[in-house]
């Protein structure tokens, strides 16, 4: 019987060995292929690989989801395509930076399909092969849109306060004149009203003082606090029929129909709210979405429960849309595009819904034309029996 050493036995088992330890070298490539997989997938934030012309090679789910876009529209652009003008720039400084240095993170914004602008941190890496060549680029981005948000309503609370102060400090001196200059033009439309060769002027005088008066109003109401303490629990579905009804009022309103799609009062949540202020800042939204359509055309108002804590409202307008370059402006005092607006109407507007601890945004409709303006709103006791 032939003896076997330990050395035979080695010699015998090697190849085995061999082929084992090579089938635990790609189980550990493959597991952990799978691995970086899933992490690219199911991350909340943002991935990115591209080749070393800023090109798209392939982007995670959270990129589609909040972006709008399919994997056939973004795969092969250039990432530079989704970002704003003014990131375009940045990318365009920053890029060549990236390829040398390897790293380098910089604040851009994304806009989304529909238009909505996302304010994200981008940081960049590339990898690179043994020989130095760059093999892909990977590029992360932290959405930071809530941050700049409550940033920005910080910023804005200060100029409201400021504007207020204004406002109040120019008021008394601005309003004796004017109501002076409308009790002299009242008088002589009494005098000489009649005679066609004044009425005229006399008109114009009244318009301007009126439109002054407005005015100093609207810069009142937007530096007026508006109190929690004052809220009671109202009906949501009462509130918006009242701001149809005095949206009927308004001569515009007969140029274009309204779409209702409430739920019925005694199935509707109540919110804690100042009637008449939600009331306002709901008649803007629809005279501002009526001036921006062409006539005829219908207007969405819509009431949603979002969850067990919020309710969201939506006025959807088909009409031309915002220019994607001025979405982010549209709620800043006295910008407008409109002639004989004095764009304060919106900032009011946001004043009034952030007062009663809700949020605002606009954006462009997807698919085009048009705009819609979404609102959330806390519903009182937060709960629905």
């Amino acid at each position: 019987m032939e003896k076997i050493s330990l050395h035979m036995i080695y010699i015998k088992l090697k190849p085995e060995r061999k082929r084992l330890k090579e089938k635990r070298k790609n189980i550990t490539q493959r597991d952990s292929y799978k691995i970086l997989t899933s992490l690219f997938d199911t991350t909340t934030d943002f991935l990115y690989l591209l080749d070393e012309r800023g090109t798209i090679l392939k982007v995670n789910r959270a990129v589609l989801n909040r972006t709008g876009y399919t994997e056939e529209e973004i795969l092969g652009l250039s990432i530079e395509k989704i970002f704003s003008p003014a990131s375009q720039e940045i990318f365009a400084q920053k890029f060549p930076v990236l390829l040398k240095n390897k790293v380098n993170s910089e604040e851009v914004d994304i806009v989304c399909k529909n238009g909505e602008i996302v304010n994200v941190l981008c940081t960049g890496s590339i990898v690179c092969d043994d020989y130095g060549d760059i093999i892909y680029i990977i590029v992360y981005q932290k959405d930071i849109t809530n941050l700049k948000r409550s940033e920005e309503k910080l910023r804005q609370m200060d100029k409201i306060k400021l504007l207020g102060q204004l406002a109040a400090g120019v008021a008394h001196e601005v309003r004796n004149p004017l109501n002076s200059i409308l009790a002299i033009t009242e008088a002589l439309f009494q005098d000489i009203g009649d005679n066609p060769e004044y009425k005229i002027f006399l008109e114009h005088i009244k318009k301007q003082v009126d439109r002054l008066s407005k005015l100093m109003n609207d810069l009142l109401d937007l530096a007026r606090p508006i109190y929690p303490s004052n809220f009671h629990k109202e009906s949501l579905y009462t509130i918006c029929k009242a701001a149809i009804n005095l949206f009927k009022e308004e001569g515009v309103s007969q140029k274009h129909k309204i779409n209702l799609f409430l739920s019925p009062e005694k199935t509707f949540p109540e919110v804690m709210a100042d009637s008449s202020r939600l009331q306002q800042a709901f008649l803007n939204l629809l005279k501002n979405s009526c001036q921006n359509s062409p006539e005829d055309e219908e207007i969405e108002f819509i009431l949603s429960l979002h969850d067990r804590k919020f309710v969201k409202i939506f006025i959807v307008d088909h009409g031309i849309g915002i220019p994607i370059e001025n979405l982010q402006n549209v709620f800043d005092p006295f910008f407008t595009t409109q002639k004989g607006s004095y764009g304060l109407g919106l900032s009011l507007t946001k004043h009034i819904i952030e007062s009663h601890g809700g949020e605002i945004l606009i954006y462009n409709n997807n698919p085009p034309p048009g705009c819609t303006v979404e609102i959330m709103l806390p519903i009182a006791n937060e709960e629905i029996k």
